[in-house]
């Protein structure tokens, strides 16, 4: 014999084994319960820090906006900061910008005055039998 069991054997032990009951040892149910408490205090302690970082993290951005809103002020009038430079930044542009459009409303009333002229001219010719088109 080669020191295996045969078949027969290794189906007369199972059949054996599963007559008789079995036990889990003692301590595994502690060694069980222990870990899954050690788990459970591990995720407590860590929804407690993700809360407190989270609770840190808002207070920092109330405290950010806060900082902003006595930073920026208001543009109430008594207070020249910010505010007034944007207007007289603006203020400088509208002017440029109506002188450019003051220019350019002069260039046309030139335009449109020659073109006048030389229709007045044109109509008044004597060679072209002078045509009276105002009246």
């Amino acid at each position: 014999m080669s020191g295996y069991p045969t078949d027969e054997e290794l189906g007369r032990l199972i059949e054996e084994l599963e007559r008789q009951p079995l036990y889990a040892p003692v301590h595994l149910q502690e060694s069980v319960l222990c870990k899954l408490k050690e788990r459970e205090n591990k995720r407590e302690s860590s929804e407690k820090v993700s809360f407190f970082l989270y609770s840190i993290k808002m207070a920092v951005g109330m405290a950010a906006a806060i900082v902003l809103l006595f930073a920026i002020p208001a543009n109430d009038g008594s207070n020249k900061s910010y505010a007034s430079v944007l207007r007289r930044g603006t203020e400088a542009v509208e002017q440029r910008m109506d002188a450019h459009f003051e220019n350019g409303r002069s260039k046309i009333s030139r335009f449109s005055d020659k073109i006048n002229t030389m229709m007045d001219q044109l109509f008044q010719r004597e060679d072209l039998g002078g045509f009276d088109y105002e009246g």
